[in-house]
């Protein structure tokens, strides 16, 4: 059942799985301004985490590339982290700031539920997924009861 989630979580880009549970969400009828957050905090942060980790690993490359990484110690490493978080979570910061003004001047979150969701389209490969997972459900279900 496991493998068979993850085959769905990896076919499927994580932004869709969002506008997935939120099609659900508004087929519901349920706006509750609360989870209209929560899928606006989720799509929000997987567009920015891509960005903050890549702006990560540019710098600890460079660390590497200059020969300032070499046989450091945990403490050290820390102590670098430490230094150099701040001015990428400012930076990611004025980026969040520039896409909220943005969605302020487009009306966003005059109405709830929160403009319109795509529906997601629904295929033969989803389809097969489903009877996959369910299968795999009912038959270790089956068998861990005798």
């Amino acid at each position: 059942m496991v493998f068979a989630m993850m085959i769905f979580i990896e076919s499927t880009p994580s932004q869709d799985i969002v506008n997935l549970a939120r099609s659900i969400w508004v087929k519901i009828n349920r706006p509750w301004l609360l989870i209209e957050n929560l899928f606006l905090f989720l799509s929000m942060t997987l567009r920015f985490y891509p960005t903050f980790q890549a702006n990560w690993n540019a710098i600890r490359s460079s660390y590497r590339i200059l020969g300032l990484e070499s046989d450091l110690s945990n403490v050290r490493l820390l102590k670098i982290a430490v230094k150099e978080m701040p001015g990428l979570l400012i930076y990611q910061l004025r980026r969040s700031d520039d896409v909220a003004t943005a969605m302020k001047l487009r009306g966003y979150g005059k109405q709830i539920p929160r403009g319109v969701t795509y529906p997601i389209p629904f295929n033969d490969n989803h389809l097969i997924q489903i009877i996959i997972i369910s299968s795999i459900y009912f038959t270790v279900h089956y068998y861990a009861t005798f």
